[in-house]
């Protein structure tokens, strides 16, 4: 802030680089442009959004020959800006125009993020899945694979959305990473015991890479019959009487049992049980409930 850019040199200047192999030259930003560009990603880091779109924007105007490709940095953190000020519609005008030209993986990821937070899921996923598909180490996506798992699920796409969620535990202990207390109560709420999930990375990667390239995915995951004992039974209703069955591993499944059931009448707490499951947008409920001699 002490600084007027326009006492800075705006002049580039050349450097020669000798490595094992060759010898090249390389133009360097000038003074100028290089204080727009850490001027900038301060006021970001500080949070002063206004600030920084209003500097951008001015060495967008002033910097005429840019490096580093330092025109798109540029508007891409005039679009962060707008994302963080929740105004989704500038913040999605502006990745457009960047995405248009630049093709990296996480400005997609971005343009993902802001059409979620705006509540336009399909377009979410469109950009979601051009990003995970592009070019770039796995490990580096793992936000972006766990924004897949929420996009999904808020579609009701559960067994994608706890693919998506699996494949970002396998990386992170793959990582050696902390566990991620978030990310193990999206897995246990979708999955309450239905499915085995000690799937191995590269297992749920090939299968994901293909979804994420456009195909179907027609394997669902694998959905055991439960056994279970019935632990807690609802006031009958008209139609029949709901409660829960608790399984071997400790989780309770909710279920309802229509009166026209042949053994409706058995009906009670201690029952044991054979069930799969379903999802619901409230959760796992058990289906196909036959009960054991």
């Amino acid at each position: 802030e002490c600084i007027n850019p326009e006492n800075l040199s705006d002049s580039s200047f050349k450097i020669h680089i000798t490595n094992s192999t060759h010898k090249h030259e390389k133009e360097l930003a000038s003074p100028r442009e290089e204080w727009y560009a850490q001027y900038s990603k301060t006021l970001f880091e500080l949070s002063s959004y206004e600030a920084c779109i209003a500097v951008c924007t001015e060495a967008l105007n002033k910097v005429k020959n840019m490096h580093y490709h330092n025109n798109i940095w540029f508007f891409r953190r005039i679009a962060q800006c707008y994302y963080r000020q929740k105004i989704y519609d500038k913040a999605i005008e502006t990745y457009e125009m960047i995405t248009s030209e630049k093709h990296d993986w996480f400005l997609f990821h971005e343009l993902a993020e802001c059409y979620f937070n705006k509540g336009n899921n399909h377009k979410a996923l469109e950009m979601a899945k051009k990003a995970a598909s592009s070019a770039g180490p796995i490990n580096f996506k793992v936000e972006l694979i766990a924004l897949l798992g929420d996009i999904l699920y808020c579609s009701g796409e559960y067994d994608l959305a706890l693919k998506h969620y699996l494949l970002v535990r396998a990386i992170r202990e793959a990582e050696n990473w902390k566990e991620n207390t978030v990310l193990t109560q999206k897995i246990e709420k979708l999955n309450a015991g239905k499915w085995k999930t000690d799937f191995k990375k590269e297992t749920l990667k090939n299968e994901l890479t293909f979804y994420w390239n456009g195909n179907k995915i027609n394997k669902p995951l694998n959905r055991d019959i439960k056994k279970g004992t019935i632990v807690k039974l609802l006031a009958a209703k008209e139609h029949g009487t709901d409660g829960f069955i608790n399984i071997d591993d400790g989780v309770t499944i909710y279920f309802f049992l229509p009166n026209h059931h042949p053994g409706y009448q058995r009906l009670n707490i201690g029952q044991k049980v054979t069930f799969q499951t379903t999802d619901t947008p409230k959760g796992i409920k058990a289906k196909k409930l036959k009960f054991v001699e």
